[in-house]
């Protein structure tokens, strides 16, 4: 357990300190699946929204197809880290992993919370009896420490929205590509190369085969699209 000299915690318990790894290693990578399934499903919708507007005005200009696939990219990456950001600054912090164990387990009583606040020395009461009350805690928080699951505590951070979400996007991606595949399967690839000359015009001849004696004209039709 932590002992107390001089009136300040040397070390957290290392009983402790080891659930609180493995509860912060669970909410980093719950975090970082639910920002990463928020940033690709705004990647998705900007994308459909691009092609959509390739579909309809025809950009010919390769800038300003470079425009809207690095204004998609970007627009992801931002919701992506601002939706990692505060997540993961909170799952870093011992504190507030301490925290989420206390509102797991109610029976702990906010000991754990207790435990981690007065762990920095700045905190610690000088009288002996606020530090015997300190060791009291911190021995009925190892005790308790069973009653700590790592994965119950990580399941307050939880990514099913987010890749609802994202399977949603997918789904309506998927229809819309399905619209017209042989149409929107270009789209999709002036989207990713911007900068390469993939034309979406199609020709279609209205003429048919034809067959004709040499030196005769002969009327040929071709109908564009795209």
């Amino acid at each position: 357990m932590a002992t107390v000299t001089n009136g300040q915690t040397k070390s957290i318990p290392s009983s402790i300190e080891h659930k609180l790894r493995a509860i912060q290693s669970r909410l980093v990578r719950r975090t970082v699946i639910r920002a990463l399934a928020i940033g690709l499903s705004v990647l998705i919708l900007a994308m459909i929204v691009c092609m959509i507007v390739d579909w309809s005005l025809m950009l010919f200009d390769p800038v300003a197809r470079v425009s809207l696939t690095v204004a998609s990219l970007l627009a992801a990456a931002t919701v992506c880290l601002l939706a990692a950001y505060r997540p993961l600054t909170e799952a870093f912090g011992r504190t507030t992993a301490a925290r989420r164990v206390d509102e797991q387990t109610p029976l702990l009583e906010e000991r754990w919370t207790t435990v981690m606040t007065y762990s920095s020395g700045d905190r610690h009461k000088s009288d002996p009896t606020a530090q015997a009350m300190l060791q009291h805690v911190t021995s009925e928080a190892i005790v308790m420490g069973e009653l700590v699951e790592a994965q119950a505590v990580a399941r307050l951070v939880s990514p099913r929205k987010a890749l609802a979400s994202l399977a949603g996007c997918a789904l309506l991606c998927a229809a819309f590509l399905s619209l017209n595949w042989a149409q929107t399967s270009i789209l999709l690839q002036r989207f990713w190369q911007p900068l390469a000359n993939i034309s979406a015009t199609q020709l279609a001849s209205v003429s048919g085969d034809l067959t004709s004696p040499r030196g005769e004209t002969v009327a040929l039709g071709a109908k564009v699209a795209g």
